[in-house]
């Protein structure tokens, strides 16, 4: 049987939109910050009027600070190092982890349609994104602060409001 020692490296970019359960990502051949800019500018695509509040580690090839252009429409927000349990996209990759791991892909591209596979769900189903977050620090606050916002907005626009419930 013969025997490859050599291997080949990609990376992947992937962010939870926790407010529309939307999802994005990006195949990378490293991990840099010229990489994590241009996936910066991929989520600012998404909703270019919106301001973006990105979580992420201190990570060497994370920036701390965007070009102009970018500035105004992205926030960051450091986790403390070495602290995963606190980063909501991380269940994401144990579920990808589970689909693709202990398999012997011939090649990079194989392995990343495998990969694809294992996302797909998430990107097409927006209670899939959703069911990553659970009951945790970050979906209360979320919760709180759009709790808050919409109590705002009927303060300020009280005849301008209709509250609609139920489903169907």
């Amino acid at each position: 049987m013969s025997h490859n020692d050599r291997y080949e490296w990609g990376y992947i970019y992937g962010a939870l939109d926790i407010v529309r359960g939307k999802t994005e990502f990006i195949y990378s051949p490293t991990v840099s910050l010229e990489w994590s800019n241009e996936f910066v500018k991929q989520l600012v695509s998404t909703a270019p009027e919106a301001i973006h509040i990105i979580l992420w580690d201190n990570a060497g090839y994370h920036p701390e600070t965007l070009n102009w252009e970018l500035s105004e429409s992205v926030r960051f927000i450091p986790f403390p190092a070495y602290s995963p349990d606190l980063n909501p996209i991380e269940p994401l990759w144990n579920a990808v982890k589970q689909e693709i791991g202990n398999i012997l892909w011939s090649t990079l591209e194989d392995m990343e349609t495998g990969i694809d596979k294992a996302l797909k769900p998430f990107w097409t189903d927006v209670k899939r994104v959703w069911s990553l977050l659970g009951n945790t620090w970050l979906t209360r606050a979320v919760i709180i602060y759009l709790q808050k916002r919409i109590d705002q907005f009927f303060l300020l626009n009280p005849s301008d409001c209709q509250l609609h419930t139920g489903y169907g």
